[in-house]
C-alpha cells in the first residue's frame, strides 16, 4: 500500500521507489532524493514534506514506535526520539515539493536499503492535517503504493484493490 523512497525488486535487490534518483555527498553523509512524479490514491501529489512528516512522526517520543531506532543513522534522530532535542534537531529537509535531503550522523552504506523498511514510508500530510488520528481509518486512508485499502475488519481480514493512481499501475497485477 505504501511506497518508500526505495523498495525491493522481486529478487530482493534495492531499487528506486518513490525516489526516482538520489545523490550522496563525497563524505557519505548527505543524501538528496528527487521524488518521482506520483500521487496519493486520492490524486494529491506525494511531496518531500510527506516523507519529512513521516520521519518526524515515527521518531516523536510520544509515538513510542518500536522500530524508531532503525532511523538513528539520521543526524539528530536519536536525540529527538529520546527527548533530548526537539524535531528541529532532525536533519531532514524538504527542499521543495520533489526534493528531500537527509543528513546522516556518520557514513552508513546500508542507508539506501534501510529506506525500504516501513519505518521510512511516507504519510499523507494533507490527510493527517485534515483528519488527525482518523486518517488511517478505512475510507479515509490513502496510499501511494500499488494497492489501496478497500476493507478492513480488525483481527479478521484486509481487502486491497489495485490503486489506479499508482505511477506504474499498468504493470501491477491485481487478483
Amino acid at each position: 500500500m505504501f511506497l518508500g523512497l526505495t523498495t525491493e525488486a522481486a529478487d530482493g535487490t534495492i531499487i528506486p521507489g518513490a525516489a526516482k534518483s538520489w545523490t550522496v555527498s563525497n563524505d557519505g553523509l548527505v543524501y538528496t532524493f528527487t521524488l518521482r512524479d506520483h500521487t496519493w490514491s486520492d490524486g494529491k501529489p506525494v511531496t518531500a514534506q510527506d516523507f519529512k512528516m513521516a520521519l518526524e512522526r515515527i521518531l516523536k517520543p510520544e509515538t513510542a514506535a518500536g522500530y524508531a531506532s532503525l532511523l538513528y543513522t539520521i543526524k539528530g534522530a536519536e536525540d529527538y526520539n529520546t527527548g533530548k532535542a526537539g524535531p528541529e534537531a532532525l536533519a531532514v529537509k524538504a527542499i521543495d515539493d520533489s526534493t528531500l535531503e537527509i543528513t546522516l550522523s556518520g557514513p552508513a552504506p546500508y542507508f539506501i536499503a534501510q529506506l525500504a523498511h516501513y519505518t521510512a514510508y511516507p504519510v499523507p500530510s494533507h490527510k493527517i492535517e485534515e483528519l488527525g488520528k482518523n486518517w488511517a481509518k478505512d475510507s479515509n486512508m490513502v496510499s501511494n503504493g500499488a494497492f489501496t485499502l478497500s476493507e478492513w475488519t480488525p483481527n479478521a481480514q484486509i481487502r486491497l484493490e489495485k490503486n489506479p493512481q499508482f505511477y506504474d499501475a499498468a504493470k501491477c497485477i491485481a487478483g
